[in-house]
């Protein structure tokens, strides 16, 4: 699909919602979230949201604007001791973020232009960090 798109020949709406649904299925998350990328205002803006929609964070700020920043992943196995964790978020929605997994969505020239992050990892009904594969998904 990623390639169809490029074609223009499915808009990008499309492509996100079948790279959530992916997420969804693959890595077994409770939430999934992107981040879209804003280069002039060098922040992220939650673009896909299931109650957080809208809201701005500074690249190089916490686990997604860490990621948009260094381009890696990050698989954060208890986010209520990580230090890059922003516990603001769940302050604000009232959802509880054990662990989560971050990656960057990257565009041709190197440069990313949004972050995917799938929030607790949930396996008959159990909540557990999610793993070097998952990360790799």
């Amino acid at each position: 699909r990623a390639a169809a798109c490029e074609r223009g020949e499915i808009s990008h709406q499309v492509l996100v919602k079948t790279m959530i649904t992916s997420a969804y299925q693959l890595l077994h998350a409770d939430r999934v979230s992107v981040f879209v990328v804003d280069e002039v205002r060098q922040e992220l803006w939650l673009a896909v949201s299931d109650d957080a929609a809208g809201l701005r964070v500074p690249i190089g700020k916490g686990v997604a604007g860490t990621v948009a920043r260094t381009k890696n992943v990050l698989n954060i196995p208890d986010c209520q001791t990580s230090d890059l964790f922003d516990r603001h978020v769940d302050r604000l929605t009232g959802y509880a973020t054990k662990t989560l997994v971050c990656v960057p969505i990257m565009a041709t020239g190197s440069r990313p232009v949004a972050v995917c992050q799938a929030l607790n990892k949930t396996v008959d009904g159990v909540i557990m960090p999610f793993d070097e594969t998952d990360a790799e998904t």
